[in-house]
C-alpha cells in the first residue's frame, strides 16, 4: 500500500488497517482503493451495491460488459481503450472482490456468474462508502 493512500485514513481506520482482524483490514484496504480509482469505485457502488440492493444473487458477465459499455459512453477516454482492457479490468474487479470476502467465488471461464456474498455487503455498506 502506497503512503498516496494511507494519506486518506483518519485515525481509527488506520488502527483498524494495522490491527484490525483481517475481513475489517481488508475493507479498510478496499476503501482506500475506492478512493484512488474511480472507475473501480462505481463499478463497486453500480455494480456490486446495485445487485446486492435488487436482492440478486449473482453478477453475471454481462452485468460486468454492461457498466464498462456505459462507462465507454461517458468517456473518450474508457471508450478509446481496446477490448483487452476491459476483460483484464473485469477480472481484476472480481478478483479484488472475491479477495475482501465480497464475493463467494472468483469469475471463472465456464461460469457465466459468481455468487454475492450476503454476509459480507454490511462491511461494505458500513466502512467502505462515503
Amino acid at each position: 500500500m502506497t503512503l498516496r493512500r494511507i494519506i486518506f485514513l483518519d485515525d481509527i481506520m488506520a488502527d483498524v488497517l494495522v490491527n484490525g482482524n483481517g475481513e475489517e483490514s481488508k475493507i479498510v484496504a478496499l476503501n482506500l482503493v475506492m478512493k484512488n480509482n474511480l472507475l473501480f469505485s462505481e463499478f463497486v457502488k453500480e455494480v456490486y451495491l446495485a445487485k446486492s440492493k435488487a436482492k440478486e444473487k449473482s453478477i453475471t458477465k454481462t452485468d460486468i460488459a454492461e457498466f464498462f459499455e456505459r462507462k465507454k459512453k461517458q468517456s473518450p477516454v474508457v471508450a478509446s481503450w481496446k477490448p483487452y482492457v476491459f476483460r483484464k479490468l473485469g477480472q481484476v474487479y472480481i478478483n479484488s472482490l472475491y479477495n475482501v470476502g465480497l464475493l463467494k467465488c472468483a469469475l471463472r471461464r465456464n461460469k457465466s456468474s459468481i455468487e454475492i456474498n450476503k454476509s459480507k455487503i454490511k462491511y461494505i455498506k458500513n466502512n467502505a462508502i462515503d
